[in-house]
Order: structure tokens, then C-alpha cells, then sequence
């Protein structure tokens, strides 16, 4: 992935100001609480401001420990722990705004009592700032907004990494990709390695095909080509599909990308336990059974490989969704020309349409098809 592959180093992120805020802040043993979109560059902040100021960091997903219980356990505990090679411990609380419902009661009072006694370095990030939830938290923190990029300065990120790639490439192509990106450089750089063709060329032919489609090719790329569980367990939390459609995204392209015997089976079977968790939510309305089906279709399938595929992704749509609704069609018609013969022969819909066939010999004729009042659609229907 060109998203690992080309971290960007400290200098190299666009919001220096912001950066310089933080070490500032962190110098002063000040909580810090960053807010922003998804992809502008919040955590790889904090990742590299560990790396150069020494710093050991520590990084949870606040929205993976939910409760009061949780929080006290491991994120208390680790605020009040030294660091173990005796220097300097920074401790990143990711998604702090995924606190939210009654399953998360007592979280952020928690959180807030923690971070006043901490002797760590904290920093939190979150999505949304204007968010009641979290309240109580800002005030116990410096507030830092990461603002979305513009196009000009992804635009000249995505231009060193096609050439670093050998990608030939125009301007007007990577300034399309930038404005796309609506401010998401990972994202953008996702879009890029797609639109890569194996000749070294980027292809965006079909880019203003794709709005819903280009979110889920890229949240795929993720899930087939990285073993990183955080990143692929929220590949999917952004894309304005059905958990449904996504699950047959994955299903269908699966075998495609996985070429090793092993690793697809492994991956078939962590998809077919989301969709017994699936089964299992319908059937008892257990909705927070939808965690378990989420990690089992994106980090439980990008885990079930051994290693990984250096394939270029070509992804497609399943056409299961087309052949079952063509089958829907078909089954519409049987189902009112089967109404229609209940009617004159009183019997049931369904003992009409079990017996169909039998009619079928006797609903050429004419006269039979006048008194049915069948319409030109199913004429047509019971001549095939």
C-alpha cells in the first residue's frame, strides 16, 4: 500500500502550525484533543511527533473501549504507568467521538477524570467536535483543528509519488484526483495506486462513473492489500452502502485477489461468520452483533492471508444482485399470472404457482388468455 509506503516525515505534513501547537502543548504536559475530517493527516501527526521528540507512544481506539469498566482498566492504567524504558510516554486516544450510546455509559465521565490525574503525555482525535457527548472532555484540553487540505497541497504529494512509482500521469488527471479527495490525502493517494495501470499509467476513465463505487474499490483495496487491523477494520465506516452490498463486494472479489488455496478458504470462513452474526441480528434484533460481523468481513478477511498479494486491484461488482433481481422479475410475472388463474379456478396463489407448469400447456390458447386479461409483458413471459 502507497499509503504505508509513503508516510510522509514531520516537515513534510501540511499542517506545521498545528504540529508546532502540539509539541508545544505536549512540552507542558497539556492534554490535546486534534478534530478534523478522516484522512488529514491527525494520527500520522502524532506517529511521527513521537518518532522525532522521543516520545514512547501508546495507541488506542477510544471506540473499541466503550464502557466505564474498560476505560478504567486499560487506558487508566496506562496513563498512570512510566514509560518502561524510563523516557517520555505519549498516549494516543483515537475516535474519541465513537463514545456514544447507552452501551458507552459512564465512558467520557471516565475519560475526563482519567486524563485530570494522568502523568502521561495525551492526545485524542475525533471527527466532530460539536458533539454534546464529549462536552466535559474539551474543556480539560487544548483544542487543535486539522482543517481538510487543499487540492494544491495534495496535489503535490500525489505528483511525488507517481514519480517516485514512474507513473505517467497529467496535471489536469492528479488535480481531478485532489479535488475528489475533498481534502482526505489518504484517500487520494488510495484513488492514485487504483487508477495506476500496470503500465504505468493513470487511468481515470472511468473515475466520474464512480462516486459510492470508488469508496468501496478503495475500502477493499484496503482490506485485500494490508494485514493491519486498524485500518481495515474501519474500511468500511465511511462508505454511504448496505453492509449487505459490501459483504458481496468482498465476497465476490475475494477468490480474485487471493490466489493461495488456504488463504481463501481461511477468508470464506471469517465471511461466512459474519454472516452467521448477521443471521443472528435479524433473527433476535441484537444489533451490537454488528461490530462482530463488521471486523469478521474487513479485518477478519484481510488477516486470513498469509502474506501480501502484490496483484493490481481490478475490483467488480458482484452480478448476483442483477440475477436476482432479473429472477424477482421473472417470479413477479409467474406470481400475477398465477393470481389470475386462482381467480378462475378458485384455488390458492400458491397452489397456482406449484401447479404452473400444468397450466402452462393450456395458456397458449387464445380464448384462455382473452379471459385472463393477460397483458402483453406476460404474453411475451409465457412464450419463452
Amino acid at each position: 500500500m502507497w499509503t504505508d509506503k509513503y508516510i510522509p516525515e514531520l516537515k513534510e505534513i501540511p499542517h506545521q502550525r498545528e504540529i508546532d501547537l502540539i509539541i508545544q502543548y505536549l512540552k507542558e504536559k497539556i492534554p490535546v484533543l486534534l478534530y478534523g475530517p478522516t484522512g488529514v493527516g491527525k494520527t500520522t501527526s502524532i506517529i511521527k511527533i513521537a518518532k522525532d521528540h522521543n516520545y514512547e507512544l501508546l495507541e488506542i481506539n477510544a471506540s473499541d473501549k466503550r464502557n466505564k469498566s474498560e476505560i478504567e482498566t486499560l487506558i487508566g492504567n496506562a496513563t498512570q504507568q512510566l514509560s518502561l524504558f524510563g523516557g517520555k510516554k505519549l498516549i494516543l486516544l483515537d475516535e474519541i467521538d465513537g463514545l456514544s450510546g447507552t452501551q458507552d455509559k459512564g465512558g467520557i465521565a471516565a475519560l475526563t477524570k482519567i486524563i485530570s490525574k494522568t502523568k502521561a503525555h495525551i492526545v485524542m482525535t475525533c471527527n466532530e467536535i460539536e458533539n454534546d457527548k464529549i462536552k466535559s472532555l474539551k474543556k480539560k484540553c487544548k483544542i487543535i483543528e486539522f482543517k481538510p487540505n487543499t487540492t494544491q497541497e495534495i496535489s503535490l504529494i500525489l505528483k511525488e509519488i507517481a514519480k517516485k512509482e514512474n507513473i505517467t500521469f497529467k496535471d489536469s488527471e492528479i488535480s481531478s484526483l485532489a479535488r475528489r479527495s475533498n481534502g482526505d490525502i489518504r484517500g487520494a493517494i488510495i484513488d492514485l495506486q487504483v487508477n495506476s495501470t500496470l503500465e504505468n499509467n493513470l487511468d481515470l476513465t472511468d473515475l466520474s462513473n464512480r462516486e459510492n463505487k470508488g469508496e468501496i474499490i478503495n475500502a477493499l483495496t484496503l482490506i485485500f492489500k494490508s494485514k493491519d487491523f486498524n485500518t481495515t477494520s474501519q474500511s468500511l465506516t465511511n462508505i454511504d452502502l448496505d453492509p449487505n452490498e459490501c459483504f458481496l463486494w468482498i465476497e465476490y472479489n475475494l477468490p480474485k485477489e487471493y490466489t493461495k488455496t488456504e488463504d481463501i478458504y481461511q477468508g470464506i470462513k471469517k465471511l461466512s461468520k459474519a454472516d452467521i452474526f448477521k443471521s443472528r441480528i435479524i433473527r433476535r434484533q441484537y444489533f451490537r452483533f454488528l461490530i462482530y460481523q463488521s471486523i469478521l468481513m474487513t479485518a477478519g478477511v484481510a488477516l486470513a492471508k498469509k502474506e501480501k498479494y502484490s496483484l493490481k486491484p481490478s475490483y467488480k461488482k458482484t452480478s448476483r444482485l442483477l440475477k436476482i433481481w432479473m429472477a424477482n422479475q421473472r417470479n413477479h410475472k409467474k406470481k400475477l399470472i398465477a393470481e389470475k388463474i386462482s381467480i378462475h379456478t378458485h384455488c390458492s396463489i400458491n397452489h397456482a404457482i406449484k401447479t404452473y407448469p400444468h397450466y402452462k400447456k393450456f395458456l397458449v390458447k387464445k380464448s384462455i388468455i382473452k379471459q385472463l386479461d393477460l397483458s402483453d409483458d406476460e404474453i411475451e413471459y409465457l412464450n419463452k
